[in-house]
């Protein structure tokens, strides 16, 4: 689990050990810009996301769903991050069931 390994500082010991390794869902695109352009967006949203759970005007929980898309469509590394976090990643991964 090279996720696993490469994020210690953002996780937890405990929570490392828990983390599942989602990067056999991404599939990343052939084009160069394009997954640069989905990442771009995947940041974007989850920053909007992020501050959607600060902020009681924006629905955080949205955001982060549509950076997860686009992550998954650009960057495994991200990708993982979104659904093994502890504080939105249960969100993301109940609805990802439901598809």
């Amino acid at each position: 689990m090279a996720f696993v390994k490469s994020s210690e500082n953002v996780i937890t010991k405990k929570h490392q050990e828990q983390a599942i390794d989602y990067s056999h869902e991404v599939t990343e695109a052939k084009n160069p810009l394009l997954k640069y352009l989905w990442t771009f967006l995947g940041i974007i949203f989850t920053i909007i996301g992020f501050l959607g759970y600060i902020l009681p005007i924006l629905p955080g929980t949205v955001f982060i769903l549509i950076a997860v898309f686009f992550f998954a469509k650009s960057n495994a590394r991200f990708y993982n991050f979104l659904l093994n976090n502890r504080y939105f990643g249960q969100n993301s991964r109940k609805t990802k069931k439901l598809k």
